[in-house]
């Protein structure tokens, strides 16, 4: 990742590049991070400091909570799910809680 976006600056692969990005007109445009400028997002404000501390620091609880992150990031992903219908009440079963869906927002 060494190619800066024309926009935003973020960093991407040469091969990510839009297809009809000219090496002339515009060598580095891409969609990916800011939908070529058309996204922009406000300046990030500072850390709290807990979690400034957790990944930054190298001490053993800040370690393994960098090294545990995806499993956090899996489990709040899931917590965004919108539905359009309700739970299936008819369900019956024995053991844990089942959770079906028929469609999504």
């Amino acid at each position: 990742m060494d190619v800066p976006c024309l926009h935003c600056g973020t960093l991407h692969w040469l091969n990510e590049k839009l297809v009809s990005s000219d090496s002339n007109k515009c060598p580095s445009c891409f969609s990916l991070c800011c939908m070529e400028g058309k996204i922009v997002l406000p300046i990030l404000q500072l850390l709290p400091e807990p979690l400034c501390y957790l990944l930054t620091s190298d001490d053993h609880a800040a370690v393994k909570f960098c090294e545990d992150m995806w499993k956090y990031n899996c489990a709040f992903a899931f917590t965004s799910l919108g539905i359009c219908e309700q739970f299936d009440q008819n369900v019956e079963h024995k053991g844990l809680p089942i959770f079906k869906i028929y469609t999504e927002l």
